[in-house]
């Protein structure tokens, strides 16, 4: 962290609102810089933040989503507005939205308007969709790759797969840490 800011401030920045999920970090860091949620750490839990569109749990160290949906109509604009309002730009919720994307395809695909009413058949799609988005909110992901009690990183790999089909793609990157054994 000091080093860091050193760096910075080099370049004339300087670096604020500092927030970690550790309490000795965050007690090495000067109250007037610290994140407004941690300025007294006399908490009894570590605060939710958000970072990089998703909830951040500082306390658990993990990423998840808080889900509020607006009553929209059941048409294109509708749907478009409910699915976009899932902010995932780090694809941990992409497997889910897969599903409403694909309906909103199909809608265009029909050639639908934006304020036209959908098929029923269309209806009990999206609303089996919609009942299934609160537990979006029980995805929990850790932030950290590396066990707690990995010990020391001898060597670290990026393995990468991607496939297609006609109605999705996807890809997927996975990190391969070997321990160092001394």
């Amino acid at each position: 962290m000091d080093e860091l800011r050193e760096l910075l401030s080099k370049g004339g920045f300087r670096l604020t609102k500092w927030i970690s999920n550790s309490r000795k970090v965050i007690d090495s860091i000067p109250t007037s810089e610290r994140a407004g949620s941690v300025k007294d750490l006399l908490l009894d839990q570590l605060p939710i933040e958000r970072a990089l569109g998703v909830r951040w749990d500082v306390e658990s160290d993990t990423f998840g989503f808080k889900i509020s949906v607006k009553d929209r109509p059941p048409t294109r604009r509708g749907i478009l507005s409910v699915v976009r309002s899932v902010y995932a730009p780090l694809g941990f919720a992409a497997p889910f939205t897969l599903q409403a994307k694909a309906l909103l395809q199909d809608l265009c695909r029909k050639n639908l308007g934006w304020n036209d009413p959908i098929s029923d058949e269309d209806l009990t799609r999206w609303r089996n969709w919609l009942d299934e988005l609160p537990r979006l909110e029980d995805l929990k992901v850790d932030r950290c790759f590396e066990p707690t009690d990995f010990g020391e990183v001898a060597s670290s790999q990026l393995h990468h797969f991607a496939d297609a089909s006609q109605h999705a793609y996807g890809a997927v990157t996975y990190l391969r840490c070997h321990q160092h054994y001394g």
